[in-house]
């Protein structure tokens, strides 16, 4: 049998990469949503995610095998680009640079309330601003 050579192509819309015991830990799609690599983790979870949507907008995703923990997320969208880390049940940290050019940082408690958010515009004027328990910015 011949050994592939770098102008064989292979064409597939799903690639996956077994371990010894036959489970599925690699993935390359293209599909409707768009291209994709994933990461299984040994119980066949994502772990990790590579992808990009229809409109070529890319994100990577970050999982925690511990179901309650944290998972991080690093995505360009329509609105800018942001680093947003979350917990199941409502707290999230998020870092944001947005297309206008003001950068910030929202903090959200575990009950899902927005409670400090500090902005920075482009033109270099910044903004803290600190929330009750409610989510209602304090004076």
């Amino acid at each position: 049998m011949s050994m592939p050579t770098a102008t064989d192509t292979l064409t597939t819309s799903e690639l996956n990469i077994t371990d010894a015991q036959g489970r599925t830990r690699l993935q390359l799609l293209a599909d409707a949503e768009g291209p994709a690599l994933r990461l299984l983790r040994e119980d066949g979870n994502e772990g990790a995610r590579v992808s990009l949507d229809a409109s070529g907008l890319g994100a990577v995703t970050l999982g925690n095998p511990d179901a309650a923990g944290p998972t991080a997320r690093l995505e360009v969208d329509a609105k800018g680009t942001h680093v947003k880390f979350e917990r199941p049940g409502g707290a999230t940290a998020y870092v944001f640079l947005n297309n206008a050019g003001t950068s910030g940082l929202v903090l959200v408690d575990g009950d899902g309330k927005r409670r400090i958010a500090a902005t920075v515009t482009a033109d270099g004027s910044s903004r803290i601003e600190r929330y009750d328990a409610d989510g209602n910015a304090l004076e």
